[in-house]
């Protein structure tokens, strides 16, 4: 892609360029689990669907052998739209079913809304740290580079982001459900 001014020599110069590389399918899913004073090992997972996308069989297998041996009924499962969540999906669905089945109770994001979700600052933070350490041309040396920044996240930067769920609340109430600066 080249982005270039009107009018101006300087357009034509190779530092005005930008090229534009088409993006490999997804090769991975990265599940991690935040809660006050607790953060979880990070899974690694592929979908079965095209281009690596994630399907309901695929969840409900990860459901069954990661989150429910560990699974404590006190808590909620917060997750987004993703249609193999099953958020969208009807109660009898077979995604839904498990979870009954397994005892996880479910709580789904609003659309759009990643600034209701703590976890999405974690991964903002892991992701800006990636990005600083450059660009990995090897899927083993970025799958180590994810773990090292998931091991560097803190209690403290969890607590942070949990503890500001109150505030970002009363802002998208006082903006009658509009975007909130988080």
């Amino acid at each position: 892609m080249v982005h270039r001014r009107r009018g101006t020599e300087a357009r034509y110069q190779p530092s005005k360029m930008q090229y534009k590389y088409k993006r490999e399918n997804q090769i991975w899913h990265v599940f991690g689990v935040i809660g006050w004073n607790y953060k979880s090992q990070l899974h690694f997972y592929t979908g079965s669907g095209k281009g690596g996308r994630l399907m309901q069989v695929d969840y409900i297998k990860f459901l069954e052998d990661v989150v429910a041996p560990d699974w404590d009924t006190s808590l909620i499962l917060l997750e987004d739209n993703d249609r193999a969540h099953g958020t969208k999906s009807k109660p009898t669905s077979q995604v839904n079913q498990t979870k009954l089945r397994l005892g996880i109770t479910c709580e789904s994001n609003p659309p759009v809304s990643p600034d209701l979700n703590p976890i999405e600052g974690i991964w903002r933070m892991v992701k800006q740290r990636l990005k600083n350490r450059g660009v990995f041309f090897n899927k083993l040396d970025l799958r180590r580079a994810i773990e090292e920044e998931w091991d560097k996240v803190s209690l403290e930067d969890i607590h942070e982001s949990i503890s500001t769920m109150p505030a970002r609340v009363q802002a998208l109430i006082a903006r009658n459900g509009g975007s909130i600066p988080y």
